[in-house]
């Protein structure tokens, strides 16, 4: 690890971030300030290498200066039964919970809604059923994100395509005093 004036890799979980306490041991904290910086990825990814356990799942590399991720761990995702796949499809009435077409069970796919390579447990409580179009759109983004890059889309479109229309003109004012 270097001094934060020299470098901008950290590891993260996007809310703790990887330090030292005043006795050389990793722990967590908030303040990016504190967080240990690291001369290269492979530093980084080493750390994470000898520290794969339950207290850095979750916890990925992080640019600071160029504000993305970097390098994220493979988690590795349960299987799932029929019979759990079949009790999720009736707790959310065969309807992808992204788009709400209605789904078969056949066609459903199973997304973690807080993706787990951001922290997201790989839990029942954490999964929702979604078509694969949306599976494949959100992708490994929080739900918040995902309403921004599908509204992002839809406003785009709906713009290029009604940008003349007088309806669209309104629903847009509308639209935009809501948001």
């Amino acid at each position: 690890p270097i001094s934060v004036e020299n470098m901008a890799i950290v590891i993260t979980n996007g809310t703790y971030y990887i330090c030292l306490n005043e006795n050389g041991k990793h722990r967590k904290t908030e303040d990016i300030n504190k967080a240990i910086q690291y001369d290269s990825i492979n530093q980084a990814k080493k750390y994470l290498w000898a520290h794969q356990d339950r207290k850095t799942q979750g916890y990925y590399i992080y640019d600071t200066e160029k504000e993305r991720v970097i390098w994220k761990q493979v988690v590795q995702r349960k299987h799932r039964s029929a019979v759990t796949r079949e009790m999720l499809y009736k707790q959310y009435d065969g309807r992808c919970q992204l788009c709400g077409k209605k789904l078969t069970l056949d066609d459903m796919t199973l997304d973690h809604i807080v993706p787990l390579n951001l922290g997201g447990a790989d839990r029942l409580e954490n999964i929702q059923i979604a078509c694969f179009a949306c599976n494949q759109l959100k992708k490994n983004i929080l739900p918040e994100d995902f309403l921004n890059r599908v509204t992002n889309v839809f406003m785009y479109q709906m713009e290029k395509k009604c940008r003349h229309n007088l309806q669209w003109k309104c629903i847009k004012r509308l639209l935009k005093t809501l948001g």
